[in-house]
C-alpha cells in the first residue's frame, strides 16, 4: 500500500496493547510493519510476532522484524537499516511509544531522526497514558529546541494566537515583511512537528505548545534578570 504508515512496534510481553495501537484509525493505512524487540522472553513474545505478521499478510503490507542487544552499536544500526529499507515509499512514519521495552525509545528516536534528516519523511509518536487516551503526535516536535529567526518569530505569532487553529488571513501574515518566503518558514515549522499546516490555516501541535511555553518563559526570565 504505497503512501501508508510504516509503523513501528516495539514488542514486549503485553499482546494486549500491540493490538490497541495496531487498531487505532490514526495509525492506518499501514504500508509495512517493523518489530523491534531486545533479545529474550522470546516464548512469550512468538505470539505477538505472530499476531504481527498475519496482520501485514492481511493487508497485504510488508513485515520485517528486528532484535536489538541491549548495548550493542551493530544491531542499532541494523535497525536503521531495516527501518530506511522498510519505509521507502510511505508517507509517514508512525512509532509506537507504549509498547516494549522502554530501553528502544531512545534509540528509535535517534534512528528516526537521521531518517527525517535525510528524506524529511513525517514521523509520529503514538503517546498516551496507559489505561486512558492514546494519541498521535509528530516526533520531531519534542526534538526542536532552537529556531532560526524567520521560523521564531512565525511561530511566536502563531502561538501567541488565541485559538489552536489560527487563519492565514485576517492579521496573522500583517507586519511579518517575509514575502513568500512565509511560506517556506510555515513548511519548515511543519516538517519539524510544531505547527499542522491547512490551506487557509495553521494548527497547534501538543510539542509546539510545550516549545512556545518554554520560550516565555525564558523571555521572562531574561526580562527579570
Amino acid at each position: 500500500m504505497p503512501g501508508g504508515s510504516c509503523l513501528i512496534m516495539p514488542v514486549g510481553v503485553t499482546a494486549e496493547t500491540v493490538r490497541g495501537v495496531v487498531a487505532h484509525p490514526l495509525v492506518s493505512p499501514i504500508s509495512c510493519v517493523v518489530s523491534v524487540t531486545v533479545s529474550g522472553l522470546f516464548e512469550v513474545k512468538r505470539e505477538i510476532f505472530g499476531y504481527l505478521r498475519a496482520l501485514a499478510e492481511v493487508l497485504g503490507a510488508d513485515y520485517r522484524e528486528v532484535v536489538v542487544e541491549p548495548w550493542d552499536v551493530a544491531s542499532s544500526i541494523r535497525l536503521y537499516k531495516v527501518l530506511r529499507e522498510a519505509s521507502k515509499g510511505c508517507s509517514r512514519v508512525v512509532v509506537s511509544g507504549v509498547t516494549g521495552s522502554r530501553y528502544l525509545l531512545p534509540l528509535m528516536f535517534q534512528v528516526l531522526l537521521a531518517l527525517w534528516a535525510e528524506r524529511r519523511v513525517k514521523v509520529y509518536l503514538v503517546q498516551g497514558v496507559e489505561g486512558e487516551e492514546w494519541r498521535l503526535v509528530p516526533l520531531m516536535g519534542y526534538l526542536s529546541v532552537r529556531l532560526p529567526r524567520r521560523q521564531r518569530e512565525l511561530f511566536l505569532r502563531i502561538y501567541s494566537w488565541p485559538s489552536d487553529e489560527v487563519p492565514l488571513r485576517g492579521g496573522l501574515l500583517e507586519g511579518l515583511g517575509l514575502g513568500r518566503s512565509v511560506y517556506k518558514a510555515l513548511k519548515e515549522l511543519e516538517l519539524k512537528g510544531l505547527i499542522v499546516h491547512r490551506r487557509n490555516k495553521v494548527i497547534k501541535t501538543f510539542p509546539g505548545k510545550i516549545l512556545y511555553g518554554i520560550m516565555v518563559e525564558k523571555i521572562g526570565s531574561t526580562r527579570e534578570a
